[in-house]
């Protein structure tokens, strides 16, 4: 009985000593080199290789998880780093993760948005649930199937004038 006892003290530890990469008040980097990167966190293995892909480019991705907020701050401080960024890359795969921060985008001015989901075939029709947020705000929906199709969406985004 001991082992169980053990192994969740052990979880509670690292619970407890959780770091952030970084602080809502100072982001890194310049506004210019900043990727604000969204999406339901369900999907955060894709979040983290569009953060690698945005890295590998000379730009510095914005993932708020990555920053130590309050839980009850939380959407407040979501915002206020989305509108420290100059560009913004979304998975809209799932429904939800996103609507905040897709609609705030809408009124910036000097920004660049990507809307990316995961295709089913290729077709590329976008999840029925994001298609009339995204088409009334005239954003412009990206279908990818595979890993190597996403990093060429976002690398060609990016290097785009």
């Amino acid at each position: 009985m001991s082992g169980a006892s053990d192994a969740s003290s052990s979880i509670t530890v690292s619970i407890e000593t959780l770091e952030f990469k970084y602080s809502v008040d100072t982001p890194p980097a310049k506004i210019e080199k900043r990727v604000f990167i969204g999406g339901k966190y369900t999907l955060l293995p894709v979040l983290r290789e569009i953060e690698m892909v945005v890295e590998s480019l000379g730009f510095q991705p914005i993932i708020a998880r990555d920053f130590g907020m309050p839980r009850e701050r939380t959407r407040d401080d979501t915002i206020r780093l989305l509108y420290q960024c100059r560009y913004f890359i979304f998975d809209v795969t799932l429904g939800n993760g996103h609507f905040v921060e897709t609609v705030r985008t809408s009124n910036l001015r000097d920004k660049r948005e990507l809307y990316v989901f995961m295709a089913q075939d290729e077709r590329r029709e976008p999840p029925p649930e994001t298609v009339s947020l995204m088409l009334s705000q005239g954003a412009s929906l990206k279908g990818y199937m595979t890993i190597a199709e996403l990093r060429n969406l976002v690398a060609d985004f990016l290097r785009s004038p």
